[in-house]
């Protein structure tokens, strides 16, 4: 006998909606974060976990530019680069960011907008194994002298002086131990670094003189000199502030670029393992405005079928993620089916565990808006032994919590509360800001009296 929908219709659109575009605002704040979509007058949490995508504040001091990052996650002990589809360590190992301002123009492309910004992948690991090298790009948390000046949040900038070297300006170029500094295959050839940038105050900037950098210190500058608050001014960047290195350029798709050629075959493979098992999403601002949208939909459609014709794995996945996230958005469940299943056959066939997963999830969830609750719970069976085996906390989670929803509409409350006790177990290894959207939407949950009756959401 096919489920009914039990869920009684009486929330407006128009909430989901504005839900909708303050879920994709908040993205900038968020490692991971939750799509609502409605299910019935429930908003059920569409988790696009390990598909986020984070945002670089933007800072200015008075005309420079200085993007900021928020602090990354745990970095294990080990350096090694993992081989390996565990969620949990493939997060801990690798972020996305993306780029707002244009402090690093020309290499990196800043705008406010993600869908023509340029986004990065970051490796958290990289200094565990090797010191940092002229020419890398870093982020790192403020320094003292930056937090005198009430900076919180990390930056991204490029090495350009290591200890031990005198370091001077002269003539609107950069001397390292006397010897003017090659930076052609970086710089535009219009580009001056002169100190007029820094802002007048007390202290002298800190490149008015030659300098000699410290033991274990890094002198960075922007390679947009001319709107970069950078180390002319405050000074050098300690070790241990630096959280990561950019390595990759991986949106737009078609300027994917390594942004350092001397990474080995190991560095890679993992980086290549990030992207599939974890990846990211583009969620541009005019994405809910339908012509927008259908011109986001066709650059992912033609996208996907240039990546199926060249038979390349990583971008039919960025493409499909991208397309199941798009028709949810949209309310179109079918083709969101008919997306999650091509991406589920990707996954299967190419052994890709968080690929896998995260289609399950979707197919899990998509049936579960339609009423389908027994199809709902196959697909969520299914996803539990994965996401156990990777460690992918998230998935694991919702999918819990998914598998209460649907048993409540076959009223089965016994084994409702059975899946809900479980994801509460999970609950404190989920990332934070799931945790906080989970509780600011327990009003809606709460407002379903059948839902209400069976599983006692007040224990979130």
């Amino acid at each position: 006998m096919k489920n009914r929908n039990y869920l009684n219709p009486k929330h407006q659109k128009k909430l989901v909606h504005s839900y909708l575009i303050s879920s994709f605002h908040r993205i900038s704040k968020l490692y991971t974060f939750l799509l609502l979509v409605k299910c019935g007058s429930v908003f059920i949490l569409l988790t696009l976990a390990n598909t986020a995508l984070l945002g670089i504040s933007l800072v200015r001091a008075q005309n420079l530019e200085l993007p900021k990052i928020k602090p990354s996650s745990l970095i294990p002990e080990k350096s090694q680069y993992p081989n390996t589809s565990n969620i949990r360590v493939l997060k801990e190992a690798f972020e996305v960011r993306w780029i707002p301002s244009g402090a690093m123009e020309p290499t990196l492309h800043g705008t406010s907008n993600t869908w023509t910004a340029d986004s990065i992948l970051v490796d958290k690991l990289v200094y565990r194994s090797q010191l940092p090298k002229r020419g890398d790009i870093i982020l790192f948390e403020p320094t003292e002298e930056l937090r005198k000046e009430e900076y919180k949040d990390a930056f991204i900038k490029r090495i350009i002086g290591l200890p031990g070297e005198k370091v001077e300006l002269r003539n609107g170029k950069v001397y390292i131990n006397n010897k003017p500094l090659q930076e052609d295959n970086y710089l535009s050839s219009q580009e001056s670094t002169v100190i007029d940038v820094c802002i007048s105050g007390p202290q002298p900037p800190y490149l008015a003189k030659p300098q000699i950098i410290p033991p274990n210190s890094y002198l960075v500058l922007g390679d947009n000199r001319n709107s970069s608050y950078d180390s002319r001014c405050w000074g050098v960047v300690p070790k241990k502030n630096i959280l990561g290195q950019a390595v990759r350029i991986i949106w737009p798709l078609v300027n994917e670029t390594e942004l350092d050629e001397t990474r080995n075959s190991q560095q890679r493979s993992a980086e290549d393992l990030f992207l599939k098992n974890v990846g990211f999403l583009i969620t541009p601002n005019e994405l809910n405005n339908s012509p927008h949208y259908l011109v986001f939909i066709t650059y992912f459609q033609t996208y996907l079928a240039n990546a199926q014709k060249n038979k390349d794995v990583l971008n039919q996945i960025i493409s499909l993620k991208h397309l199941v996230v798009y028709s949810f958005i949209k309310n179109e469940i079918s083709k969101a089916i008919d997306y999650s299943q091509q991406l589920l056959i990707i996954g299967r066939e190419n052994q890709i565990i968080g690929v896998e997963t995260q289609a399950l999830t979707w197919l899990s969830f998509a049936y579960l808006v339609k009423g389908s609750y027994d199809i709902s719970s196959d697909y969520s069976q299914q996803v539990l032994p994965l996401a156990q085996k990777s460690q992918d906390y998230n998935n694991e989670y919702l999918i819990l919590f998914y598998l209460a929803i649907a048993d409540v509409g076959k009223d089965n409350c016994s084994k409702a509360n059975t899946f809900y006790n479980q994801s509460l177990s999970v609950l404190p290894f989920v990332d934070e800001p799931i945790k906080k959207i989970v509780q600011s939407l327990l009003v809606y949950f709460s407002s379903e009296e059948k839902i209400k009756a069976c599983l006692p959401l007040a224990k979130l």
